[in-house]
């Protein structure tokens, strides 16, 4: 039995029919964005991710060559899709997304197949 409960930007699936899914999300910053600016934007960004109620896990990476990784582990598929659309309008969500350079980003979703905890 699969259970979905969604209030306001809150989704969460639970039950036989959940399958939890990683967003991973590359993207490079603007020229003028500090990177500590940037991770205390990041930090800012993890409240709006806990609040959802659909978040089980986040890492953010930087690779030698200046891309960053996001990848968020969402309870479901649908968890995730309603979370992007949520932080778009979450203005808690705007340094942190102000900082990236929106033509360098890659956007993708997967199963998550194995996990250690």
């Amino acid at each position: 039995m699969q259970t979905t409960t969604t209030t306001n930007t809150k989704t969460t699936e639970t039950g036989a029919g959940a399958q939890p899914i990683a967003e991973i999300v590359t993207f490079q910053l603007k020229k003028d964005a500090e990177t500590k600016a940037f991770l205390d934007a990041a930090t800012m960004m993890d409240l709006f991710l806990k609040g959802t109620g659909a978040v089980l896990a986040r890492t953010l990476s930087k690779d030698p060559q200046g891309v960053w990784t996001d990848h968020i582990i969402w309870t479901s598929l649908q968890a995730a899709k309603d979370g992007a659309a949520a932080v778009m309008q979450d203005p808690g969500a705007a340094p942190f997304m102000s900082m990236i350079d929106e033509t360098t980003v890659t956007m993708g979703h997967a199963e998550i197949s194995h996990r250690m905890d």
